[in-house]
């Protein structure tokens, strides 16, 4: 990882040794606080079990998982393109991740595609070269947006079932090992109010906060998660996936 001396936190803090949301990150839309914690959540369940050696952060922007992934890698390279919104301060490789990459059949142990797949026109193509790159018994991690709004635009390209998640993986000789909802029913309609909520000079100032944190209360309360729980399968928020190469 280039300037990994100079490495900050941006849309993730990491307090004991978890990540979450970070509000002082002035780059990050206060409306996108609640997929933002959700997908935290995510990473906080399976990172730890399944990052492992040496990993590949392919569209990695400004690399906001490094200060939580480093603890259980062995080794890092960096890869967004030349045309990316952010830095690219941390790139050790610029280029097209949708053409094939200059790296060598079975480098890494793990590749993280954190947001990226959403972005790519043809999909089927990095995880073909995911699959070239992995060490047999290698892992990806994938999280993407599900009922969210258009971003980076216009190189946003595609919202992603469950199904389509699958039968991507499947199509590139991947095992499905987790394919989960982020967030759900409850984040998904608190986000899109919160979002367009942003829009009106009056609610703007207050009210992605206030949904922000009865977001946070109402998931972890208990009070209506039996309820809810059975149609956040029907609303995600996104989803997140890991998928294993076997050889």
């Amino acid at each position: 990882m280039k300037n990994k001396d100079k490495w900050i936190e941006t849309k993730f803090i990491l307090t004991n040794n978890k990540i979450h949301v970070n509000k002082q990150d002035s780059n990050l839309n206060i409306s996108s606080w609640i997929i933002t914690e959700c997908t935290a959540r995510a990473y906080n369940k399976y990172l730890p079990t399944y990052a492992h050696g040496a990993l590949l952060d392919l569209g990695c922007g400004n690399c906001p998982l490094y200060g939580f992934y480093q603890q259980f890698i062995s080794s890092v390279i960096c890869v967004d393109w030349e045309n990316s919104l952010h830095s690219n301060l941390y790139n050790d490789i610029c280029c097209d991740i949708s053409q094939p990459l200059l790296l060598a059949d079975a480098s890494f142990d793990t590749i993280l595609l954190a947001d990226v797949l959403e972005h790519l026109f043809n999909p089927v193509d990095i995880l073909k070269e995911s699959y070239r790159l992995l060490k047999n018994d290698g892992i990806v991690l994938i999280n993407v947006p599900f009922l969210y709004w258009i971003h980076e635009s216009p190189n946003d390209f595609y919202r992603y079932t469950e199904f389509a998640l699958r039968k991507l993986a499947e199509s590139t000789r991947f095992k499905v090992e987790i394919l989960d909802v982020v967030g759900g029913s409850l984040e998904t309609w608190l986000d899109l109010t919160s979002k367009l909520g942003s829009y009106l000079p009056i609610l703007r100032s207050f009210l992605p906060r206030l949904l922000f944190e009865l977001s946070c209360w109402l998931r972890t309360s208990n009070l209506l998660n039996r309820k809810v729980k059975v149609i956040d399968t029907i609303f995600p928020t996104g989803y997140f996936m890991v998928l294993r190469k076997i050889g």
